[in-house]
């Protein structure tokens, strides 16, 4: 991020002062689409707005010539600009429907979900969002569908859909981690503790811990309610966030990656006769380096 940083201010300033808005067009969309990767709106409005007048000035009608409008309502959006949002919005879908560009269109559904989301309206931005998520995986642009399949999750969770919006999350997270787009994959892992803690890290709770336990030692649900003086509807609940937090879907799973100390075992996990396990000593969680 540095060089590319460094590298976009150099072209500016060789730009700017020999009068090739192109260019200073360009260095600005590198430098806004940092800026948003990292997390600040406000500075990536800024420069991709710049971008974005630049490109209306230079006559550009095609949005894909420089993608820069889609990048700066999502920034105004969030930074809570919604006027200039949805003004440059109406640009992006008159642009998107003159050039009957599908990728424009989808591109412009994913700036409406942030508009939307940035509006109060997050039920609707989830819905607009799915779908620009599944165009663009159609077309095959996976950044761009791994980004609005991010927005959705955020957009779930605004609505408090917390559960649908951690595995949304969790498969916006899969998505950048494959291509390698590390500072998009920690802001979604920031967003993802939000909807469901631990879920990022696969660190269990003290009572999911209690039960990864007593299933790792082959005891039934019935028999773990009982030993731990819960009810069997409960312990469905933390085995199914284990499940959740551990990318694993079955108890033989759950007993393997306890038996190779990938999940730290609770000793003494069942009953101490007074309505209580015994409480482990720490959180139990993926050993170091464990692969997801």
């Amino acid at each position: 991020m540095d060089r590319s940083r460094a590298a976009a201010e150099r072209h500016r300033s060789e730009s700017e002062p020999k009068g090739e808005r192109l260019g200073v067009a360009r260095a600005l969309q590198i430098l806004g689409l940092i800026a948003l990767s990292e997390g600040d709106p406000a500075a990536a409005a800024g420069d991709l707005t710049g971008a974005a007048d630049l490109s209306d000035e230079l006559g550009y009608g095609h949005p894909g010539a420089i993608p820069v409008l889609p990048d700066a309502i999502e920034a105004l959006a969030t930074a809570g600009d919604a006027e200039q949002a949805a003004e440059l919005l109406r640009r992006l879908e008159w642009q998107a429907d003159a050039v009957d560009s599908a990728w424009a269109r989808a591109a412009a559904g994913r700036a409406r979900g942030a508009v939307l989301l940035a509006g109060g309206d997050p039920a609707q931005a989830a819905e607009v969002l799915e779908h620009a998520a599944a165009e663009f995986d159609r077309l095959g642009f996976r950044p761009d569908a791994a980004r609005a399949t991010f927005l959705r999750g955020r957009a779930l969770l605004r609505g408090g859909r917390r559960t649908l919006a951690a595995d949304v999350l969790s498969d916006a997270r899969s998505r950048f981690e494959s291509m390698g787009a590390r500072l998009w994959e920690a802001r979604v892992i920031e967003e993802l503790e939000r909807a469901s803690p631990g879920r990022a890290s696969g660190e269990l709770t003290p009572a999911e811990a209690r039960v990864a336990s007593l299933v790792a030692r082959g005891l039934k649900n019935r028999e773990i309610a009982a030993e731990l003086f819960m009810a069997v509807a409960t312990v469905e609940a933390h085995l199914t966030r284990i499940y959740r937090k551990l990318d694993i879907r079955s108890r033989s799973e759950l007993a393997r990656l306890v038996a190779e100390g990938s999940v730290a075992p609770v000793e003494g996990s069942g009953s101490t006769g007074n309505g209580a396990g015994t409480e482990p000593p720490g959180v139990a969680r993926r050993a170091v380096g464990e692969t997801r």
